[in-house]
């Protein structure tokens, strides 16, 4: 019979698992010529979304911030929309949790022979 402190090490486990996925989800800006990633992470600062939205103009992609919540200066809600120059478009939303095993941005990928898509959300 399983017993309450074999649950509790195993619930104990689960949250600490979930806290380090968490403290190692770090804001990400990759672009190629493929791919445009961004991961927004819970912490971030206003200058570090301003230096996001200034990367992705220069490559004729427009970050608009709908709504941004701050604690202390660090970001915990995101409210974006994202287009690029072919018209491909993408909104979402999140207040980030005290701890998440997901990934929160968008994905550009660009095909050879024109093609291309969007993922926005939970990546």
């Amino acid at each position: 019979m399983l017993t309450k402190e074999f649950f509790f090490i195993v619930g104990l486990a689960v949250l600490a698992s979930a806290f380090l996925v968490q403290r190692t989800t770090k804001p990400l800006v990759n672009i190629s010529d493929e791919k445009i990633e961004v991961v927004f992470a819970k912490g971030m600062k206003q200058a570090e979304l301003d230096a996001i939205q200034r990367q992705l103009a220069e490559k004729s992609i427009t970050l608009t911030y709908k709504d941004l919540k701050f604690n202390h200066d660090r970001l915990s809600g995101i409210n974006f929309e994202v287009e690029d120059s072919k018209g491909t478009q993408g909104s979402a939303k999140t207040f980030f949790p005290f701890f998440s095993i997901f990934r929160f941005g968008f994905v550009l990928e660009y095909e050879e022979g024109g093609g291309h898509s969007i993922r926005v959300g939970k990546i």
